[in-house]
Formats: structure tokens, C-alpha cells, sequence
């Protein structure tokens, strides 16, 4: 019989794939009751251990500008985080060991607008530094970011759903059908396509009490290597979570998780060990104060 510990694993395997995945249909899968899968993770989404994210292509949101912000504090930096968290541009924010403090990810429309988001970031109280990195080409990871070419072509109903499954990505379509006053039928359809096209992406992260200590944030600086070849790399890597091409002290910024210390360590050892790699510098992250993609959908 399969522990607990063991489930929550198989179960986590499933959802990253697809986070509206059916109890029934992952309890077939794994060969447990139905309930035990729902009465799983049920638990897990309460305890905060595994949260359901809906990540929208940014162009979507009205969004063509990604960065990633190293910040160096002088003050208490769970306090600072917490004063961005209401920000909607601030969809990441992180407190981190290692050269810097805390690691911070905004989205905005344009170039003008990050710049006025780093300049009242800076001149909060205990700011010692902010050093920004410029999202560059398109991401893969968990969040698959699509910032190339034009957006998916989307209409008010496909608007409607995406944001409601931006609060709640395992909602029924029989309660989205009833938010938008369509049948579940069509919704099941609107919501399908929105995921086959890649407007949206549905599926399970770790959540911040799991992921203490045993998630890093990793930059690369290369030589003569291609870094979308590399981004392709590394996102091919067992626990990246994210990779993307940046334009500033890195030429990759990632994100990989370990399931424990040591293995964090050893994939850390394989990327610096990697061909086409000049250096990497790591940083852990401590305490994740927020990760919700909330920019407001462009109407």
C-alpha cells in the first residue's frame, strides 16, 4: 500500500501534467479509492503544500515586459515582502539566501512601466540595492511564458473563464458554466481550447511550506553558447521548474527544486559541470511570500 508521502508524490506528478485532472481518473492511474486521492488532495491544497495555478500568456494580460529584480535590504525582509505583496505587477516574491536578499519577479505592459516599478521599489526604506534582469524570448518551465508573436486570439467569454480560473484552477465546469451562464458542455469546450492553443496552462506547484529550503533560483553566464539552446536544456532537466533567457549580469535565469539537499546540490554540480557554462551563481529560496500571476486581464 502506498504511504502517504508516496501518493502526495504520484499525486503531484499527475497535476503538474494537468491541473484539472479528475480524482477518479488519477485514482485509476495510481490504483488507490477514488476517495483517498480526493481526501489527499483536499489536504494538501488546505495545508498550502500544493497549490493550482492557471499561468496565462502574457500578452493576454496586456503584459510585454518581464523581470526578474535581485534585492539587497537592510531591514527585516519578510516585513519588505509583505509591502509588495498587494502590488498586482509583483507576481513573485521571494526571500532568498545567498548574495542577495530577496528575489522579486514583475510584469508589466511596457519597458516605461518596469522602470517606475524599480524606482519606487528603490526608494522604499532599507533598499539597498535592486539589480533587474530583462525576461528575453519565451520561457519553459511551469509558467510557459509566450511573449513571441502575436496573442491567441481570445473573446469576452474566454476572458470570463480565464479569470475565474485564475482564483480557482480546479473549479468545476459546472460552476464556471454557472458564473458565465453557459452550459457545462460549452465551457468544458472554451476552457479546452484556451489550453490547447496555449492561452493558458493549468497545473500543480509545490507550495511554500513544502518548498522551504529546497528550491533555488540559479543564473548562467555562458561563453559561446546559444542561450535559447541552453534555456531548452535546462528546462529538459529533472526539478526545473522554470528557465528563460534574461539580458543582464545572466544570460539564463532558472528555477530547479530537489527533493532533498543533496539532490539540489547535485543538479546545481550538473549545470555548472555543463558545456557551454563559463558560471552559475545560486541562491535558496527561504520563504516564498507570494506567487500569484494577478495582472488584470485587458479588456
Amino acid at each position: 500500500m502506498l504511504s502517504d508521502a508516496e501518493l502526495d508524490t504520484r499525486l503531484f506528478g499527475l497535476l503538474r501534467e494537468d491541473g484539472r485532472a479528475g480524482y477518479t481518473y488519477m485514482a485509476q492511474l495510481i490504483g488507490v479509492p477514488r476517495a483517498r486521492v480526493a481526501d489527499r488532495v483536499r489536504t494538501l491544497l488546505d495545508a498550502g503544500d500544493l497549490q493550482i495555478v492557471t499561468s496565462v500568456d502574457p500578452a493576454i494580460l496586456g503584459v510585454r515586459t518581464i523581470a526578474h529584480l535581485s534585492l539587497a535590504l537592510d531591514v527585516p525582509v519578510v516585513a519588505f515582502l509583505d509591502t509588495l505583496r498587494p502590488a498586482p505587477e509583483v507576481v513573485l516574491a521571494s526571500a532568498v539566501a545567498g548574495r542577495f536578499d530577496a528575489v522579486v519577479e514583475v510584469r508589466v505592459p511596457s519597458p516605461q512601466h518596469l522602470a517606475e516599478t524599480v524606482r519606487r521599489i528603490r526608494a522604499k526604506p532599507g533598499v539597498r540595492t535592486v539589480e533587474a534582469l530583462l525576461y528575453l524570448g519565451t520561457s519553459r518551465g511551469y509558467r510557459h511564458l509566450s511573449l513571441a508573436g502575436p496573442p491567441p486570439a481570445v473573446d469576452e467569454l474566454d476572458l470570463a473563464l480565464i479569470e475565474l480560473l485564475r482564483r480557482s484552477g480546479r473549479r468545476s465546469y459546472r460552476e464556471l458554466a454557472e458564473e458565465v451562464g453557459r452550459s457545462a458542455g460549452a465551457v468544458r469546450t472554451r476552457v479546452r481550447a484556451l489550453i490547447d492553443c496555449g492561452a493558458i496552462r493549468i497545473e500543480a506547484i509545490a507550495g511554500t511550506t513544502d518548498s522551504s529550503g529546497r528550491v533555488a533560483g540559479v543564473g548562467l553566464r555562458l561563453g559561446d553558447a546559444d542561450p535559447e539552446e541552453m534555456v531548452d536544456r535546462l528546462a529538459g532537466l529533472p526539478g526545473t521548474h522554470f528557465a528563460v533567457a534574461t539580458l543582464g549580469r545572466f544570460d539564463v535565469v532558472g528555477t530547479i527544486r530537489g527533493d532533498s539537499a543533496r539532490l539540489l546540490q547535485a543538479r546545481l554540480d550538473e549545470l555548472r559541470c555543463a558545456t557551454g557554462v563559463r558560471s552559475i551563481e545560486s541562491w535558496i529560496h527561504l520563504d516564498v511570500r507570494k506567487e500569484r500571476y494577478e495582472w488584470p486581464v485587458a479588456q
